[in-house]
């Protein structure tokens, strides 16, 4: 889970530091960061969880075998519980496997979730490549539109250019004519 998690915080950082070309903003890279850091925590309190279980299931069988597991304090008393002391061999075993089936399930909840985690990985990464993908086309249409219509606008000046002031105002009372008559129809449709 943590190799995961470290794979999506690189993919992050890669978005970040090449914010033109997939085009995040702040408030989304923030928002995918805060997500990790809280996986992160939930998977470190899962560690926390196991590895506390495991003491306590170790600290049982110790007492349940009579290894005499001695206080921190080193007193020399045996700590236990008349329950587990008292305990048959076949219930100490039965009380194993029923630790052991706990711990497996626990274990294949995990797993789940680390393969969950891992799709969403993926499924991040690829929606980040199409994304980047669809935008490397977009701007690609928009440089050629805007290198056509840079053309079509030197093209208009220098009409406008050469038919000097006269063929300007010819031009302008023909659109505005052109206009009318638009105005007119549209008003007469409605």
């Amino acid at each position: 889970m943590e190799w995961e998690l470290d794979e999506l915080s690189r993919a992050i950082a890669i978005a970040d530091g090449s914010r033109g070309k997939y085009k995040l903003d702040d408030e989304e890279i923030k928002a995918r960061k805060r997500w990790v850091e809280h996986a992160r925590g939930k998977v470190r309190e899962i560690v926390e969880v196991l590895v506390r279980r495991e003491r306590a299931e170790e600290a049982e069988a110790r007492e349940a075998n009579g290894d005499g597991a001695k206080s921190d304090q080193g007193d020399g008393e045996r700590r236990g519980n008349a329950r587990d002391v008292n305990m048959g061999d076949s219930t100490f075993d039965d009380h194993q496997q029923l630790l052991v089936r706990e711990q497996d399930h626990d274990l294949d909840d995990i797993s789940a979730s680390i393969s969950r985690i891992g799709r969403v990985g993926l499924t991040i990464g690829e929606e980040l490549a199409s994304q980047s993908k669809m935008l490397e086309e977009l701007d690609d249409d928009v440089s050629g539109v805007n290198a056509r219509l840079a053309a079509a606008h030197r093209k208009m000046e220098t009409v406008l250019k050469q038919s000097g002031i006269r063929g300007q105002l010819c031009l302008i009372v023909f659109l505005t004519a052109i206009l009318v008559l638009l105005f007119y129809v549209a008003v007469n449709n409605a």
